[in-house]
């Protein structure tokens, strides 16, 4: 069996990203007994989910995927799901989330461990390891997850009293693929380590400004990268009349950025890079 046959066998227990940590992971084990006060956070809600594909043992790499997921949280044992149904249970451990499940296939079995940390009640980040083995090779992959909040409980710690003050404001302008386009964001970091995020994206179509403003937005903040997804309204300066604008649904992760557009007549989506002035 070649590699690339052991990578398609992975990705067919991913499925994608989507659902890249919820394929079986309901058989996982829940851990051990943890009192239901230890739960640092309440993640409860709905999440947006950037999955980066960090290693791959035969050297091949899927791109950066974005994804929608709920996760429910009752004491010390939570849930994700996706709006296909899938889902996931798993055990908490103060701000620690963890899950680990067996999946079968025709030709191997896919030990798969998701283990994510809550950096506040908005932003989340871990990995997820996968071990597949075959009759002839082993595959290894790992998967690095940040996520953010797009709505449920927004405010502070799960048992603390709810308080938070703003630690510092970041003012951002941004170039976009070697300057055919730019971006201003102000990203706003809260004292429990919480971010918000606003601004517009601007990008040239054809010598056209394609302004894609968006607001309030949660963001999950490391070092020097940020991450987010965000909605808005898109307005194409080269299109009159009720075309001229489009629902648009923005991801950054890294130095990464793609935009999904919903009216018909614009690009399904634009992709790139950029870099922070």
């Amino acid at each position: 069996m070649d590699a690339g046959k052991s990578l398609r066998l992975i990705r067919s227990v991913l499925i994608s990203a989507t659902v890249v940590f919820l394929i079986g992971c309901n058989s996982g084990s829940s851990g051990d007994d943890i009192a239901a006060e230890d739960a640092a956070y309440d993640l409860t809600g709905e999440w947006t989910i950037i999955t980066h594909h960090a290693y791959s043992s035969d050297g091949e790499y899927d791109p950066d995927e974005v994804s929608r997921i709920t996760i429910d949280q009752n004491g010390k044992q939570f849930s994700m799901s996706d709006d296909e149904g899938q889902f996931c249970n798993g055990s908490i451990n103060g701000n620690v989330y963890t899950a680990d499940w067996d999946e079968s296939e025709e030709d191997g079995t896919s030990n798969i461990k998701l283990s994510v940390s809550a950096d506040s009640n908005d932003t989340l980040s871990g990995t997820l390891n996968i071990e597949w083995t075959g009759v002839y090779e082993i595959w290894k992959g790992t998967y690095d997850i940040s996520g953010s909040r797009v709505s449920g409980n927004q405010s502070g710690e799960y048992n603390g009293d709810g308080n938070s003050e703003v630690s510092r404001v970041d003012n951002i302008n941004v170039t976009m693929d070697d300057g055919l386009g730019h971006s201003s964001w102000t990203l706003t970091v809260m004292t429990d380590g919480s971010a918000v995020i606003d601004g517009e994206f601007v990008y040239s179509d054809d010598g056209d400004d394609v302004t894609c403003p968006f607001v309030s937005s949660a963001a999950t903040v490391a070092g020097d990268l940020v991450a987010f997804t965000a909605t808005g309204t898109a307005t194409h300066s080269g299109i009159s009349g009720i075309g001229r604008n489009s629902e648009f649904i923005l991801q950054v992760h890294s130095n990464i950025y793609i935009i999904n557009f919903m009216q018909d007549g614009w690009p399904t989506y634009i992709q790139g890079t950029f870099t922070v002035d």
